[in-house]
């Protein structure tokens, strides 16, 4: 499997857009240096995004960042992906492409981004190691996927130590914030990427986990704020965490019972419960 990093425009061009209407979403103290700058820069901008923000306010940063990548980067911003692979209508965002490039012409996004690559650098010096971690988690995990690339890209203008990871045309995306440490970066890195291979569509042996594990949730009043509003994707929630954990277990020796109870503290008792469940379904995790 094919893994590389590539900053892009259309990714800083939507981030951006985002933060120009309001978006504040934010896991640290203090929003990066990057994106502070460019909120800063674009507070001025009175291009008009009503349409952009009817989009944002019915659909989920995360539905309109699959959007994007089915479109070409700036500034040509066309559609090269034949098959609409994303939840959001592509007529409606196709009605809000014209605003967008106007956007990006009128606030000059291009030099933006260029101006501003170098805040990656320290990432990329990372590359390797974060590869090489996600070739072991497939070495040990053995789930099957039909992923033929991995694509990283960093993306500092949303908040610290938050991840996307979309597939699309057999390709995913791992849309990563800044964390403070090497080793950050890769467990949330790693995170998005369990994320593709915890799909019963791929490898029967998830449904089977996701049977014994699903009936038992419920659905804590701390659970909908971590956005988790249905079982099917708080299942999907455990079993990433727990394969995490096992990972972590094995490839660095870490105490189980210590990362066990971490995440029992934020609400995911049946962690245990789902690391047996994934053990008898993949014995040779024990």
């Amino acid at each position: 499997m094919e893994i590389s990093f590539q900053s892009d425009n259309r990714i800083f061009t939507l981030f951006c857009l985002l933060n120009k209407i309001g978006y504040d979403a934010e896991n640290n103290l203090k929003m990066h240096a990057l994106r502070q700058k460019v909120r800063r820069g674009l507070s001025k901008s009175e291009t008009d995004l009503n349409k952009f923000k009817v989009l944002a306010g019915k659909y989920h940063q995360s539905q309109i960042l699959e959007a994007f990548l089915h479109f070409s980067r700036f500034p040509n911003f066309v559609q090269k992906e034949k098959k609409w692979q994303t939840t959001l209508p592509k007529s409606i965002f196709i009605k809000t492409t014209p605003e967008i490039k106007k956007f990006f012409r009128t606030n000059n996004i291009l030099k933006l981004y260029q101006n501003n690559k170098s805040s990656y650098n320290n990432i990329i010096l990372l590359s390797q190691s974060i590869k090489n971690d996600l070739r072991a988690v497939m070495t040990l995990l053995k789930i099957k996927t039909p992923i033929k690339q991995i694509i990283l890209m960093p993306n500092f203008l949303d908040a610290y130590w938050r991840g996307y990871g979309p597939i699309i045309n057999k390709t995913q995306y791992i849309i990563f914030g800044h964390c403070k440490t090497k080793n950050k970066f890769e467990f949330l890195i790693r995170h998005e990427f369990l994320h593709n291979l915890v799909n019963p569509l791929f490898d029967p042996r998830i449904k089977k986990i996701a049977r014994i594990v699903q009936p038992q949730i419920k659905l804590t009043d701390k659970f909908k704020k971590q956005s988790y509003q249905q079982t099917t994707t708080a299942t999907n929630e455990y079993i990433v965490r727990a394969l995490n954990i096992i990972y972590q277990e094995k490839q660095f020796h870490k105490d189980i019972n210590e990362l066990i109870d971490n995440e029992k503290q934020k609400g995911f008792i049946l962690i245990e419960t789902t690391i047996i469940a994934i053990k008898n379904a993949l014995p040779y995790l024990k």
